[in-house]
């Protein structure tokens, strides 16, 4: 970790917090996003959430600072953890959210125009697939109760844990206003499609975000002894598989 990179990240994170958006900020920090590690995005994000009490208020410039970070924390090689260890795991499972999201995709798409004409039968239909979703609720426990909290025992930096929780816990009353809009009688397409398109989009940044911050810091921050004990403990709340979804499209 280059400590300049660090440096320049915290100032590029506050700026942009403060509502400067135009290119011409990017062109300053760009060879630093480019560039970016996983631990030096984190250490600024924690150095933004740490000056304000709701993580709310930070929500939208974590997101376009990620967004502007994405060609440099992809430009790292994705760490091979081993094999069936805590990070294996829960590597495996977004996996598995990933073709999940995918085989919305293209469900999705295949409605559209059933969904445009208010066709009753088409929503009944989709709202079985996306029912699915509930199915990897046990993905976001497992980082609640087990990582996230074995990081704060650890005494590790936890206010973008904060956030982190925030957004999972988002999830399930977005899914539930989706389906409750999917059963209803006075059907607004242009309501649905604007909660069902914030529910995807989380769902695959929160993929990102896990595969390219949050794992990496936190396999390199918890002991291997801790990992362990972390790994009989999630394992409890169940394992999600990706050859389930090929099964069940």
């Amino acid at each position: 970790m280059a400590p300049y990179n660090a440096i320049a990240l915290v100032e590029y994170i506050q700026i942009l917090h403060k509502g400067k958006l135009d290119k011409s900020l990017f062109a300053v920090f760009e060879e630093e996003l480019k560039s970016c590690s996983a631990q030096e995005v984190n250490i600024a994000i924690e150095n933004l959430i740490i000056r304000y009490k709701d993580v709310e208020e930070i929500e939208k410039t974590v997101a376009r600072f990620i967004r502007a970070s994405t060609s440099g924390l992809e430009r790292w090689q994705k760490l091979e953890y081993p094999a069936d260890s805590l990070f294996s795991i829960l590597d495996r499972e977004n996996r598995a959210i990933e073709l999940l999201l995918s085989n919305l995709k293209k469900s999705y798409l295949s409605v559209l125009p059933d969904f445009r004409d208010n066709r009753q039968e088409t929503r009944t239909q989709f709202k079985a697939e996306l029912e699915k979703i509930q199915s990897i609720r046990n993905h976001y426990l497992k980082l609640q109760y087990g990582l996230f909290s074995a990081l704060e025992a650890e005494g590790a930096p936890t206010r973008c844990i904060q956030l982190m929780w925030h957004l999972e816990d988002s999830i399930w009353p977005g899914l539930k206003d989706c389906l409750e809009m999917l059963s209803g009688k006075d059907w607004d397409f242009n309501r649905f499609n604007k909660a069902y398109g914030q529910m995807y989009y989380l769902l695959g940044s929160l993929v990102f975000r896990e595969d390219r911050i949050l794992y990496p810091v936190a396999f390199q921050y918890l002991s291997e002894d801790i990992q362990r004990r972390l790994l009989l403990e999630v394992e409890s709340f169940g394992i999600i598989h990706e050859e389930d979804w090929r099964i069940k499209r």
